[in-house]
């Protein structure tokens, strides 16, 4: 699920012991809102994305990854931002457009159940 936490938008990577593990979409760091201020409202549900698109990683420099839509076959373009440090040539990126921003994820699931941390 895609939420606001402190004003900015995550999303739900799993739920542990402690808590409600999100990822900010923005930088992609971590934290864990514990079941008391999950419960107290803190975490809201945003809408759904306006789209998600699977891409593969053709190359990169650094400054930016080349991307190709894996549906439709398009060439694109993304910041080598903080978002991307990790991500190298052959692997499978998401562009999530959640408020006519985008949002690079290394994974993301449509179904709402999201795969594990990179």
């Amino acid at each position: 699920d895609i939420v606001e936490y402190e004003g900015k938008p995550a999303v739900v990577r799993n739920i542990t012991a402690k808590g409600v593990k999100i990822e900010f979409l923005e930088e992609g760091s971590t934290t864990i809102v514990d079941f008391k201020e999950y419960w107290s409202g803190a975490l809201k549900k945003l809408e759904k994305p306006e789209s998600v698109k699977a891409y593969k990683v053709v190359a990169r420099d650094k400054t930016t990854l080349y991307l190709l839509d894996i549906e439709t076959g398009e060439l694109g373009e993304y910041p080598a931002n903080t978002r991307a440090v990790s991500v190298k040539e052959g692997d499978v990126v998401y562009i999530i457009r959640l408020k006519n921003r985008e949002y690079l994820l290394t994974n993301y699931s449509k179904s709402g159940e999201h795969a594990e941390e990179a």
